[in-house]
């Protein structure tokens, strides 16, 4: 799924966060893992009953722009970095 949005650009945040992962020094493999837990957390926040759905793929792209090897690596302590 995240391969098909990079290579889609649909959304466009999620190449545009693929590439500036990879510039701060993840491999693919992770920065693809990276944004993978962004989209699980969104589609955590839309399929159950009375989830928010509203502008959920506005918030998504947000969270993608925001997305860094920073947060990645606090978040996972590196666990997925080569």
């Amino acid at each position: 799924m995240i391969e098909n949005q990079v290579a889609l650009a649909n959304p466009a945040a999620a190449p545009r966060a693929l590439q500036r992962l990879r510039q701060q020094r993840l491999t693919r493999h992770a920065a693809l893992h990276a944004i993978g837990v962004v989209l699980a957390r969104h589609i955590g926040y839309v399929l159950p009953p009375g989830g928010e759905a509203g502008d959920a793929r506005g918030r998504y792209a947000a969270d993608l722009e925001g997305l860094s090897a920073d947060s990645w690596r606090q978040r996972f302590a590196g666990d997925e970095e080569d």
